[in-house]
């Protein structure tokens, strides 16, 4: 699993690369430094989440997972266990089936977890056969409206003004796929004001999706949102998916990601889950022989991720996936920690605001970790420990 990205051609370039100015990071390492020491915590859901994204930023995804994990509440109960195990549901390929199901479908909409990147590195593998099939619109919650048309010329996202989930390297690196492969990528979500409540920006994000439609009448569009914004049922607040069927009278396709995946704790772990995730090895939907696929209220899939495992703290699903290569590193002693890692492609490095392809944190000696890069190309990794510059290495993939 992870041998076949370690075996692509990387060369060495000459130092004479150097930036003229060194990348900007508005990374916090000592967070994760903190955390480790029990030194920072976080009392209520908001602070939780907060810490988590910007663990995830500094690609410590096991981290961020446990401290998003403090606040889970169980909600679901062994009593959904029946229906599965008495359904008669076998895995399949998730990727392949819902590439299946959106030949016939205007509107995708696939959620995340805004700490768990692997949601954003699944979505854009469906990218390239999504376009295929005639989708040209990709809509990213998160994304600043008033950066879009400058992003769409970039190729990139930046620090200043792309957004704030945007700081994650995989996000990053979602976004530079979909324009590279030619979709339209723009920004739907919007807060009227402090006031408005869920429920207006709920409304809110689905006028702004409908009017992009509005304007081609032969759209076919994907929407990658968080959480609970793709629920299409009518039980409590109405969310996103549910106000655009309203409005526009498409039917979207939802997809879910956020349920079925390992956790640390096990009250926050499915028990749906936990029977098959032993058995998991690549993101997978399960139907039985009606061809009745396993979901829950809401939403017409749910993906069910393989358990994370990690070398040199880098994590299974960056290794399994086709469109990354992998930087191997060696790490002398006298490196200083916490160490912060980042990797850019070198033609982004004119804007010493550009996302990095890969982050990631290294809060102890070790002899080695990985950075992975989309692709072929050049890249630079810069090595800092606080403001402090401690190493530049310059990679070309081929």
């Amino acid at each position: 699993m992870k041998a076949h990205i370690l075996s692509s051609l990387l060369c060495f370039l000459a130092v004479d690369n150097i930036p003229d100015k060194i990348p900007y990071s508005p990374y916090q390492p000592e967070l994760a430094m903190n955390i480790r020491h029990d030194s920072v915590l976080c009392q209520t859901s908001s602070e939780c989440q907060r810490l988590a994204w910007e663990l995830s930023f500094l690609g410590r995804f096991d981290d961020a997972e446990n401290v998003w994990e403090r606040t889970c509440i169980k909600t679901v109960r062994e009593s959904v266990l029946p229906a599965f195990t008495n359904g008669g549901y076998k895995p399949t390929v998730a990727h392949n089936y819902i590439v299946s199901q959106a030949t016939s479908n205007r509107v995708v909409m696939i959620n995340e977890a805004h700490h768990d990147p692997k949601h954003r590195v699944f979505t854009s593998g469906l990218l390239e056969q999504l376009y295929e099939q005639g989708f040209r619109y990709l809509g990213c919650e998160g994304l600043q409206t008033n950066d879009q048309e400058a992003l769409r010329k970039r190729g990139y996202p930046v620090f200043t003004s792309s957004g704030f989930y945007l700081k994650e390297s995989q996000y990053g690196n979602l976004i530079r796929k979909a324009i590279s492969l030619g979709f339209h990528v723009f920004g739907y979500d919007q807060i009227s004001n402090e006031n408005s409540g869920i429920e207006s920006r709920e409304e809110l994000q689905a006028r702004n999706i409908w009017n992009v439609i509005q304007q081609d009448s032969t759209a076919k569009v994907l929407i990658h949102a968080g959480w609970g914004h793709i629920r299409e049922d009518s039980a409590g607040i109405p969310m996103m998916a549910r106000w655009f069927k309203q409005l526009s009278g498409i039917d979207p396709l939802t997809i879910d990601q956020t349920v079925m995946n390992d956790r640390f704790a096990p009250d926050c772990t499915d028990p749906v889950y936990k029977q098959v995730a032993p058995d998991l090895t690549e993101p997978s939907v399960f139907i039985n022989d009606e061809m009745d696929i396993y979901r829950r209220t809401g939403v017409d899939i749910m993906v069910f991720h393989p358990p994370t495992v990690y070398w040199d703290g880098r994590p299974s699903w960056l290794y399994d996936n086709p469109g990354f290569h992998a930087l191997p590193l060696e790490l002398p002693d006298s490196l200083h920690f916490p160490l912060l890692i980042r990797v850019y492609s070198a033609a982004e490095l004119d804007n010493p605001y550009a996302v990095p392809v890969d982050v990631y944190t290294l809060l102890e000696p070790q002899e080695s970790t990985d950075m992975f890069v989309p692709g072929k190309g050049e890249f630079v990794i810069v090595f800092t420990h606080g403001k402090e510059v401690l190493k530049l290495e310059h990679r070309r993939v081929q």
